[in-house]
This record gives structure tokens, sequence and C-alpha cells, in this order.
């Protein structure tokens, strides 16, 4: 009986690792690169709708909002977020950017690292026989950035990821290359619009997510 649960767990693990893309700081969502500050420290808000593109993302969506503390050497953010669909989870996440070089204020490098976390008891309407399910999300990368005017930023950002799935009886853990890039434009008075693609090689698929959300920096 033991063995059956313990097969019958890791195939739904297993079915959840293609399911649910590991992607951003949130299980489900793109990563976006967090920007420094200048001289003073800032701090943002931000909401986002999130939506996948392709069958091999699942076609799930969501909204989050997040929270940004941007400084000259260091930043971090902290995000929470809610899934829409075959799975209808929140999600909570942080992370954390040490910026590396930047040239004059209109290029930078970071290295960027982050955690996500989801637990659920269930896929649609049937319950999971082993408890709830626990994900979690360590994406890794390194964020190159450009500001091409004074209010505008790109980046894009290649990462490893470290996505771990387990119940009351199994866990699985997955390494899978990721990718994402993204834009901003802000006003001069702290409110501007985002938006950013994401993608992961899974090997057997691919899944491409797209985001787009309003934020505000708060005047120094």
């Amino acid at each position: 009986m033991n063995q059956h649960r313990f097969a019958f767990s890791f195939a739904l693990i297993a079915a959840l690792l293609v399911a649910v893309p590991a992607t951003g700081q949130l299980v489900g969502y793109p990563v976006f690169a967090i920007p420094s500050g200048d001289g003073d420290a800032s701090t943002t808000g931000a909401l986002q709708w999130v939506r996948g593109l392709n069958s091999d993302s699942g076609e799930n969506a969501g909204f989050a909002a997040y929270g940004v503390r941007s400084m000259e050497r260091i930043s971090f953010a902290v995000a929470v977020g809610r899934l829409i669909g075959d799975i209808d989870e929140f999600t909570f996440g942080g992370t954390v950017a040490y910026h590396l070089l930047r040239d004059g204020g209109d290029a930078q490098i970071s290295v960027q690292a982050g955690v996500g976390y989801m637990a659920q008891s269930s896929i649609g309407d049937v319950p999971l026989p082993n408890g709830d399910m626990t994900t979690m999300n360590f994406p890794i990368g390194v964020a190159f950035e450009a500001r091409p005017s004074e209010f505008g930023r790109i980046w894009l950002m290649p990462r490893l990821n470290l996505f771990r799935v387990s119940d009351d009886v199994t866990s699985k853990t997955r390494k899978q290359l990721g990718f994402s890039l993204g834009a901003s434009i802000s006003s001069e008075g702290g409110f501007g619009i985002h938006a950013g693609l994401d993608f992961v090689d899974l090997k057997d698929s691919a899944p491409l997510i797209g985001a787009i959300g309003f934020h505000y920096t708060l005047p120094n």
C-alpha cells in the first residue's frame, strides 16, 4: 500500500513539474530584474497581470502585488500573487539583487537570487491524496540592464532555476535554464507601466509567460 502511494505521489509530482512552469520569484510568474537606486534609495509598489502564452505554460492567468526597495548597491523585493485556473492558489516570493557594475547610470549588471513558495491541496476540483503539495522555486541569474532615457529601462536576465515539489510521501527537484526580458517606462511623477516575457527550457516543453503591470515610485 505504501509503495502504491509512493508511485502515485511520484507520478503526480512529475505531472505538476510540467503543469507549473518554474519561472520567477512567484511560482508561475516571470522573473523581473530589480533596478538599483541612485544616490537616494527609492520604494516602489506594483500591480501585475500574468498569462501563459502557449499550451506548455498551461495558459494559466494570475495577478500579483510587489513591493520593491531599490538602493545603490543592494535592492530587494517581496511579492504575493494568485494563480487562476486549474491551480487556484496563492504564491509568495522574495528577491535580493546585488548591483555589481554601473556605467554612468546608463548600464548595469546585477546578480539576483529569489525564492518562490506555493502550497496546494487540490488540482482543479480533485483533492490531492497525500496531503498538501509544496512547490518551491529558486531562480538565480545575472541581470543586464540599459537605460536609454531618464525614465525608461530595458533588461534581460539568463538564470538557473532550482524547482522542488514535495508532499507527505515523496519529493522531486529539477534544475532548469530560464531567460526573461522586459521594459518599463515611468513618468516624472513616479507612475509607470512595465511588461516582461519569461521562457523556461524543460527539454520536453518550453513554457512562455507574459506579464504587464503598473507601478508607482514614492517620492523621496
